[in-house]
């Protein structure tokens, strides 16, 4: 709700949400010390009537030719649909963390097989799977949105076709023909990461110039809206 004249020459931790001030600086403080070049951090900003919204901020370091830090470039991404979906399906999300669990070198771990149940319990752990996995493929769509780029970890092929996000939006990255690929099709492992099929899928239009750039992975989509390219 703010101005742009009522925002020009706030910092980026006045907008920020009192509880959430410490950690955004020090990881600002991190990034302008050379720990690394690009940071990606979930914050609460300030709205104008009082309220807050979520958001994604990825922070990328911009450097003179002699490596020294001038600035950083910060883009916002709104997540506050993702956030009241953890909080209105906690049950999926915990199963989502569960299932899924991140290690430390920030890859996800193979999802365990359902065991064998009773119909009923089985039934509802495998909506609960679907649940968690919809609400993984959505997740990293926004993440995808704000840094603009394939975003490693990512969901599985069969983890997007299980949340009902069967479809990649693609774009060549020499014509900029843009495509959908049916992940049911694909002849790769179920398991393959969604992430990797980056440098896997060829355009056909340039593969005919006798050419194969790779693919830039764009979004995962629950249908088709552009003819499926040949892979």
């Amino acid at each position: 709700g703010y101005s742009a004249a009522q925002l020009l020459g706030l910092t980026i931790f006045e907008e920020t949400h009192p509880e959430d001030v410490s950690e955004d600086r020090r990881q600002f403080q991190r990034q302008l010390a050379g720990e690394f070049e690009r940071c990606s951090i979930e914050k609460r900003i300030a709205r104008k009537d009082g309220g807050h919204i979520w958001a994604q901020v990825t922070s990328s370091s911009v450097r003179d030719a002699d490596g020294r830090f001038l600035y950083a470039v910060r883009v916002q991404h709104d997540i506050t649909n993702r956030k009241r979906a953890e909080r209105h399906y906690p049950v999926a999300w915990k199963n989502t963390q569960r299932c899924l669990p991140f290690r430390s070198d920030c890859s996800i771990a193979p999802r365990p097989p359902i065991v064998t149940r009773p119909p009923l319990t089985r039934a509802k752990g495998e909506t609960l799977i679907r649940q968690a996995d919809k609400l993984l493929c959505e997740s990293w769509n926004e993440r995808m949105w704000a840094d603009g780029g394939p975003i490693d970890p990512s969901p599985t092929v069969d983890q997007g076709i299980n949340g009902g996000y069967a479809w990649l939006e693609i774009e060549c990255s020499r014509c900029k023909t843009r495509r959908d690929v049916d992940l049911a099709a694909l002849r790769h492992p179920p398991t393959t990461f969604v992430h990797d099929l980056a440098s896997r899928l060829r355009c056909s239009k340039c593969g005919k110039a006798g050419r194969r750039p790779s693919a830039t992975l764009l979004q995962l989509a629950s249908r088709s809206r552009q003819a499926a390219p040949e892979i």
